[in-house]
């Protein structure tokens, strides 16, 4: 398993993955939280704060992965010309290595490569639709729509990361480092 460590919001590797438009970030340092027997495993315990409890229930249902298995959890998405067409990306770094077998035993609707890597797509319920792109053996990207996924909604993200400069708009890396400075469990 990967070491679980503190780590300031600009150092969550997950960081690197995000698409170059993204206005708004949420980071949700799950291995941390389960570590902190007093204000972490609060967290997350259920019932679970919303966000949390959806964000962890999709990644355990596609992917057969345990809530101790999860490293840390980055959302993100953009209000742009395309909104109210919303797009949400998730990455997951997890500290096993991900089970392609596990993520074939959820099921998924349709299973290929993109950019030789395992994609899967999945029916969250009758509103969501979900891809997921496994994109080394403890990261995942997630794409989550409303609309069927299509390939052309993997544009702007990497499968390998990206350095925080390029993979962050300016001023969100600025008001990052300058409003989140220390550790947090969330943000």
């Amino acid at each position: 398993l990967e070491p679980i460590s503190a780590r300031r919001p600009l150092e969550l590797s997950g960081l690197g993955y995000l698409p170059k438009d993204c206005q708004v970030i949420v980071g949700l340092h799950i291995a941390e939280m389960l570590a902190d027997k007093q204000a972490g495993q609060a967290l997350l315990a259920e019932p679970r704060p919303a966000l949390l409890d959806w964000a962890v229930k999709q990644i355990t249902r596609t992917t057969g992965l345990k809530l101790d298995d999860l490293d840390h959890v980055v959302l993100a998405t953009a209000f742009d010309a395309n909104f109210p067409q919303f797009q949400l990306v998730m990455i997951v770094k997890t500290r096993p290595k991900v089970s392609l077998e596990k993520i074939a035993d959820a099921r998924p609707r349709k299973s290929s490569l993109h950019q030789d890597r395992p994609l899967y797509e999945f029916s969250l319920d009758t509103l969501r639709e979900v891809m997921v792109w496994c994109v080394e053996e403890r990261t995942l990207i997630y794409v989550i729509r409303l609309d069927p996924p299509k390939l052309e909604h993997l544009h702007g993200l990497s499968v390998t990361p990206r350095k925080l400069d390029e993979a962050l708009p300016g001023v969100l890396a600025k008001t990052m480092k300058e409003r989140l400075p220390t550790h947090s469990y969330a943000w």
